[in-house]
Formats: C-alpha cells, structure tokens, sequence
C-alpha cells in the first residue's frame, strides 16, 4: 500500500509537471506593453529595441513545439503592426506552426540564434519555428511565412519535422518576399536563419509578381529543393553569406535528421539547386557556399512581359565556393550585358559551368580569378536547337583543371592556366571566334582543337595582373552600435507624434541625458515627429527608430498618408535655403538608426524642369567611428557630410533615398564602409505625398520630371582623398556623376580602396576621375542613357582634364544608348586598364575618345549593336586592345595613329 501511494505520488508530480510543461502561457493584466529594450542571445545583434512575444496582451505561448502557434504568432504580429509597427521578439523555444503567417510592412521578427555550426542546434538558445505547413505543395503555393516589403525576419531555426524518413516530400516555401499590405514587395530582409531541412527556403516574388531590392543574408543549412529563388526582381536583390550543405542537416542534432542524412544527400544531388534565378536586374551576390546540390547556381530561360521586354538574368558575383556538386552553375539564359564572377570556385561532378542552349541574343559571361573543375569538363555546351553564334564568354587570371569544350559563339581567354595534360580547349565547328592569350598550358603549349571559327593564338607575355582580394564582412556592421545597453524614450522628454509641434528639442534633452548617464539607446517611437532645428547625437549614443531594417519611401508614405502611421517618420522643416549647415551632427562612437524621414516642403518646378529649394546636409559626421544604418531619406537635397570633419572608421550601411544634390561625399577618411546603400529617384517619385514630383496614374511621368533633373544636377558618391575605402554593394539610379574620384584636402591624393558590386543607372556619367591613389573597381556596371536627354557630351568612363594617375577597372559592363563608354582629356601620364569590359552602347555609333593619356583594354567586347565603333586617338593619347572581339566594324581616327599609338594586336574581327 505504502509502494502504491510512493507510485501514486511520483506519478500525480510528473503528470503536474507534464501539464505545467504542457500549460500555455496566459498573460494577465492591463498593462499595454511598451517598447523596450530587450538582450537576446544572437551572433549579431545581441540587443534589440522591441516588444517582447511573452507581454503582447491575451497571447497565448507555447514553447515546446507540441501545440500550434500559428493563430497566437499572428495576433502578436498585427498587434505589433497596429502598434505603429517595430520589432517582435520571440525568445527561444520550439513554436509549432501549422498555418501560414504574415509579416506586415514595417514590422520585424527576431529570434535567439547561435550562428550554426557543426554541432547540435542549442534548444535553449534558438528560436526554433516547427512548420507542418504546406506538406506536398510546390513552390508556387502560398509559403508557410510571407515578408512583406520593408519588413523582417531575423534569427531563427526553421525544421519540418514530418520532413524525414525514407522519402523527401515537397513543401511550399518556408518564406517567401511578396506585397500582401504594402505596395511592391520592395525593401524586404530575411536574415541570420538555419533552414535545417525546409524544402524550398526563400523566395523572392512569383512569376506574376515582382519585387525590387531585396537582401538575404547570413542564411544557413540545407534546403532540399531549392534555397533561395527568385522569380521576378526589378532592381539589385543582394544576397550575402549563404551556406548550404548536408552536413548542416547531418549534424543538427533534431530529432530524425541524423537518419534522414543519407536520404537528403541522394536528393540533393539529384534534384536540387541551391541558387534559382528566373530573373533579375544587376544582382549582387557575396560569399556564397554550397555543397553536394544537383545545381550550385541556375540561371533559367527568361520570359517576355506584357510590353515586350526580355527578362532574364545578369549579375555581380565574388567569392563563390561550389564543391562536391553535379554542376557548378547551369546557364539557360543570361543578359547580353555581362554576368560577373569574380574570385570563385566551381568544382563539379561534370562541369564547372554548363551552358544550355540560351538563345536570347548575345548573351555573355565574364570571369575573373576563377577556378573551374568538372569531372568531365570545365566549360560544356550542350545546343538542342541551332547553337547562338553570339554567346560569348571572356576569361582572365582563371585556372581549369579540364577541358573548355566550346560549341560555338565567341570565347576570350587571357593570362589564365591550364594545369592538366591532354585537350586544353576544343573549339566546335560553330566557334565565331576565339583569342587566346599569354596563357599557360601543361605541355610546351595549348593543345587545341578547332574544327572552325577564327582562332587568335599567342603567347606573347601581357603585362602583370593585380588582381585583388576581396572579404565581405557579414558582421562588421553590427559591431556599431553603443557599448551600454540601456533605453531613453524621446516621448518622455515631451517629443509627441503628429500633434504638429517641433519634436526637435525633446529629442535633444533625451539624447543629453542618455549621454551624460554614459551613452544608450534613445528612441523614436512609432508615429511622425517634427524637426526644426538641428540635432547633435553625443558620444555612446545611439538614435534610433522602431525598427532595424531597410524601409522605402513608398511603403511608409503610403500608411502615412492613409492614417496608419508605421515606423518611425522625421519630417524635416529645418534648414531651408542654407545648404551648408547639418541638421543631424553625429558625433565619435555615435549613430543614427532605423529612421525615415521626409521633407514635406521641398518642390519640383514642374513648369521649368527643377527642384525648388535647397536644404542643410541631412547628416554630418563629425567623430571617427560614427555610423549611420538602416535610414530611408526620401528627398533630402544633400544626405551625408561625411568631408567636413573627415572621421576615420565610418560606417554607412543600408541608406537609401533620392538625394537631389549628393549622396555621399567623403574626405580624407581612413577605412570608411559603405554597405549596400541604394538611392534612386523613385524613392520621391513614387511616394504617396503630395509633393511627389510625378503624377502617380502616368507611368511615364517620372522620366519627363525628376529623373532628367537629376540627371543633369545630382551627384551620388563624391570621394575626395579617402584612404582604404571599403564599398560594397551600392548602386545609384538617376544621376549626372555617378562616382567623382577628387584629391584629398589635406593630402594631395586622390583616393585608395576598393569599389565592389557596384554601379549606376540613368546616368550622364558613371566614373568620372580628376585623381586616384589605387581604388580599384570590380565587378562594375555604367549604364549610361541620354533618351529624354538632348545633351550628347556623356560618357561611362571620363578622365577629366586633370587627371594625371591611373585607374585600375575589373570586370565593367555598360550599357544604354550613350555614344560613348570612354572620354579620356586627363594628363598624357594618365592610364585607364580594364580587364573584362562589355560596352553593349546599343542604338547609336561609338565615338569613343583618348585624346590623352594611356587605354589598355584586356578582353573587350561589344555584341549587341550593329553600328559602328570609332576609337578617336589624339596627339598625346594612345590606346592598346589585346583579346578584342567586335563582329562589326570599327575605325580609328584621330590627329596621332602612328606606330605605337594603336596597337590592336590580337583577336579583332571586323
């Protein structure tokens, strides 16, 4: 008796601590929760300004994964949304879901999340989400977690539990970007997740519905379909620090996956495609791994839309590293413009690279310091219609470990090594053209078959490559941030939203007295504040917002205007007519955060063509280590000084806006960041506002209006001396000058560094060079457009006539209806070397000009256009082509073409 009462006892306790396990967790009282300040354990942003899941009113949390969340999840996220939008935290545990869900705009959601490793997922410090959602459903269906644009996920593990055993079972997609509130999907961020075995991962938009300027970063884990796909991308999606391999599943440690390893692997090497596109425009891509897929990168056949346009793909690739697949990337379709890839790795079952019967015009690749290995082959075509005699690749500073085997269109091959015996290149009967050149070969020489086309051949040594290095740092940004964690609310010190009033002042005395007490964190709520005077953010503090992602004008106008406030809005009133002041001064160790602001004031002439008025630079940094993030600037008419005071250590990343007059201008700053900051003008042309310069219901009106202002006025980075800069990702639309390289103040110099992923749309000019001090540029894009624009004296790339150092371009495409892709009046000592240039100027006659100073060309290109090349060589100029391909004429002219001015040497076919 006394046995059974002991067993009774034991068991009466376990059940109560089953079903207190078991019990969920109800939230009583009154208090509206407020945003504060919460440490969460995340490898990135250990502190976030946010709600906390556990005080959302009348939520119901279960943290186990045994009962469905879905429904709670989601009454916390509109909760949060009619909050006036911000972070939702969601502190570790497992939570189940069995239904879809849906990240409003300008809402974020963040986990706990242990950057993965080959150890078992830590359940008491990651933010598990179990999905049971979209068992059997394809990639088209509805995902189990739609982002809408400027919204959020940050920081979980995704597991489908059911998705184990014997066989793998197709899911829908765990997320994907799509406008479901806002308008466009535009300005969308998945970050820091593990998709231990989700069946497809990410994806961006549908077929019928497209996105624009989306990121994806920091994603881990092993997706057995696809890993990210998008589908229709107007403009720059960035993906960055992606990492798919079984060994992710293998080592996870959840329950099932262990014996679901060899399974997976089968599939994936089968089946799967780590990287899908099916279309986008001038992506940009860093630091991708993969392991053991069918596919790493597939580039699929592109699509007309309903005006006749071709879709499909081109883009800006660094630091690939595709191993142990069947096919490193697969090519059905790519832009005539130039797909980039710089510094990877394609190890393959068969082929490094496949290309598979694209037909879209004159399609062309371009790779640079790239390593290719297949089992079979290192290039491979395979035509199942009549091969496209204007495919083209061009090669330089590569290695292959085994045969090009070339079908047909046109190859260029430069200063790159054949490290194997046998058949180095096999050039097919439907070969255009090939140059070989100064390359190294196993053996005395190449050993190459051609059976037709023309082959230029030689070995005559080039001069050196620099060829740079290259790291994306995933994580530095997050290293900007205040040193004390602690939280001083503006609407305390009598900043209040929408009542009209200047907030100015109420957000300097919380700024002050974070300061004083040791630096913090000062916040600006949700709603529109303000701003008539200017703001100094001290030392240790940091100003910031709701929310800790990319926002877009558009998005958050259109809620503003509607009633619904999301996000944190500065209206600015400060300033008008003194453009030489600041109206934001951040001072060392100091930064702005996660704000968007607008100027409601400023006006567009539409009678004459121009913007009314001028205002104070938006920012001025004044401290070393001063940082500006996550800012959406609408119509600001200058945005960053950061030239003044020339701080060293700066970081900006993830602006964006339509700066009117200059984007960016630096000084002599030492090792300054910019990352992934993104301006174009229709961050006011397509606001919801009144002051917008466009007429909303005309498609065309943006192009009549701000556009050719900006064109003829605006500046976007301006870099005078800047010493070690590090630029990443950024990319301008609507500009005059694109990227003005000046000499320093104090030093005489022109600027040092490196310009990677980057570019410009809509421009007079791209690079224009009055000094440098070694930046080099890889992985560029100038496109260069005078339609709406009479003035013909435009160029991609112009020396100034005071340019007298040299420049150093990798990889470059451009494209648009300029005459021209080089203007040299520089020094007769200055130089312009690009290695691996598309110029696909289209749609007019190149008059392209060296009247003085050096041109070296290393693998050059122009397909697309029928008309003319004209290369006008002055009496101090001089120019060298090696590995030309141009199937239409060309002609030099000029005052000076005697020996040595022109050297044309190898490949040119007319």
């Amino acid at each position: 008796m006394k046995k059974w009462k002991n067993r009774r006892a034991m068991g009466v306790a376990a059940a109560g601590i089953l079903l207190l396990l078991l019990m969920p967790v109800y939230l009583t009282g009154g208090a509206v929760p407020s945003l504060r300040l919460l440490e969460t354990d995340h490898w990135q942003e250990p502190v976030v300004v946010g709600y906390h899941l556990e005080e959302i009113p009348g939520i119901r949390v279960y943290k186990d994964g045994r009962r469905d969340m879905s429904g709670e999840l989601q009454r916390a996220i509109d909760w949060v949304w009619q909050a006036g939008g911000g972070v939702l935290y969601i502190p570790a545990g497992e939570y189940r879901l069995n239904r879809p869900i849906e990240v409003p705009p300008l809402v974020g959601l963040r986990g706990d999340f242990v950057k993965p490793g080959t150890g078992e997922v830590d359940r008491s410090r990651n933010t598990i989400l179990s999905i049971y959602y979209g068992r059997g459903k394809d990639e088209l269906s509805k995902a189990c977690i739609t982002v809408d644009g400027s919204a959020s996920i940050d920081g979980f593990v995704i597991w489908y539990p059911k998705q184990s055993g014997k066989k793998v079972v197709s899911y829908s997609p765990a997320i994907r970007h799509y406008p479901v509130q806002s308008i466009w999907g535009i300005n969308t961020s998945s970050r820091n997740l593990y998709l231990v075995n989700a069946y497809h991962g990410i994806a961006i938009g549908t077929p019928d519905k497209g996105t624009c300027i989306q990121l994806v970063k920091n994603v881990y884990g092993t997706p057995l379909g696809t890993g990210v796909e998008i589908w229709r991308d107007a403009d720059i999606p960035r993906l960055l620090n992606l990492d798919f391999d079984p060994r992710y599943l293998a080592s996870c440690g959840l329950p099932g996956m262990a014996e679901f390893e060899q399974v997976a692997r089968k599939h994936l090497h089968e089946k799967a495609s780590a990287i899908r596109y099916h279309r986008t425009d001038g992506s940009a891509l860093a630091d991708i791994r993969v392991r053991g897929y069918r596919i790493g990168l597939e580039l699929l056949k592109g699509t007309r839309t309903d005006n006749g346009h071709w879709i499909d793909n081109e883009g800006h690739y660094i630091n690939f590293d595709f191993r142990d697949c069947r096919y490193g990337v697969w090519i059905d379709e790519i832009k005539d413009h130039g797909t980039q890839f710089f510094n990877c790795h394609f190890e393959a079952e068969k082929s490094a690279v496949l290309i598979n019967n694209p037909m879209h015009e004159a399609g062309l690749a371009m790779f640079l310091k790239c390593t290719l290995k297949g089992g079979e082959t290192a290039i491979q075509q395979q035509w199942s219609a009549k091969p496209n005699p204007l495919f083209s690749f061009m090669m330089a500073d590569c290695t292959f470990h085994n045969t090009v085997d070339w079908e047909s269109g046109t190859l260029s091959i430069v200063k790159s090594r054949f490290n194997f015996e046998g058949e180095h290149i096999k050039l097919g009967k439907h070969t255009v053209h090939a140059s070989l050149v100064d390359n190294r070969y196993r053996g005395e020489k190449g050993n190459i078959d051609q059976q037709g086309g023309r082959l230029a051949l030689s070995q005559q040594k080039l001069m050196p490559l620099d060829t740079p290095d290259y790291e994306y740092r995933e994580n530095f940004g997050s290293t900007y941030r205040p040193a004390r964690a602690a939280l001083v609310n503006t609407v305390d010190f009598g900043a209040n939203p929408g009542d009209g009033r200047d907030d100015s002042k109420a957000i300097q005395a919380a700024i002050e007295k974070a300061h004083a007490e040791g630096g913090g964190y000062v916040l600006i709520p949700a709603g529109t504040f303000r701003i008539e005077n200017s703001i100094t953010v001290r030392s240790g503090v940091e100003l910031r917002g709701v929310v800790d992602f990319w926002q877009h004008s558009r998005t958050v106008s259109h809620f503003n205007v509607s009633g619904e406030t999301k996000g944190s809005l500065l209206m600015i009133y400060h300033g008008k007519g003194d453009p030489d002041t600041h109206t934001f001064l951040v001072e060392e160790n100091a930064g702005i955060n996660g704000l968007s602001i607008h100027y409601p004031e400023q006006s567009y002439d539409k009678q004459n063509n121009a913007v009314e008025e001028t205002y104070p630079w938006l920012f001025k940094l004044k401290g070393d280590r001063s940082y500006l993030k996550h800012i959406m600037a609408s119509n600001p008419w200058r945005m960053v000084d950061a030239f003044t005071c020339s701080p060293d250590n700066i970081y900006l990343g993830y602006l964006c806006g339509a700066p009117l007059d200059v984007s960016i201008q630096l000084g002599d700053n030492e090792s300054p960041f910019l990352d992934n900051c993104h301006f174009n003008s229709w961050y006011w042309n397509h606001v919801f506002w009144d002051n917008k310069p466009s007429e909303q219901k005309r498609e065309t009106a943006y192009k009549e209006y701000l556009d050719n202002w900006m064109k003829a006025n605006s500046k976007a980075f301006v870099l005078e001396g800047t010493r070690n800069l590090d630029m990443y990702g950024c990319f301008q639309f609507c500009v005059n000058k694109a990227f003005i390289l000046r000499r320093g103040a104090s030093t005489g110099l022109g600027p040092s560094g490196i310009i990677i992923n980057s570019g410009n749309d809509w421009a007079k000019f791209g690079l224009v060079a009055h000094a440098n001090n070694g930046l080099q540029f890889v992985n560029a894009h100038f496109i260069d457009v005078n339609k709406y624009d009479p003035d013909m004296e435009i160029s991609s790339i112009y020396f100034a006539p005071d340019m007298a150092d040299s420049v150093e371009l990798f990889q470059v495409s451009t494209w648009g209806t300029s005459p021209r892709f080089v203007w040299m009046e520089g020094k007769p000592e200055s130089k312009l070397m690009i290695t691996n240039l598309s110029y696909q100027l289209y749609n007019t006659e190149q008059l392209n000009r060296v009247h003085s100073g050096k041109l070296v060309l290393l693998n050059s290109t122009r397909r697309r256009s029928r008309f003319s090349i004209d290369f006008h060589v002055g009496a101090e100029g001089s120019a060298e082509l090696f590995a030309a391909i141009f199937p239409f004429p060309y002609t030099l002219s000029g005052e000076a073409l005697r020996e040595g001015h022109w050297i044309d040497r190898f490949g040119s076919s007319q």
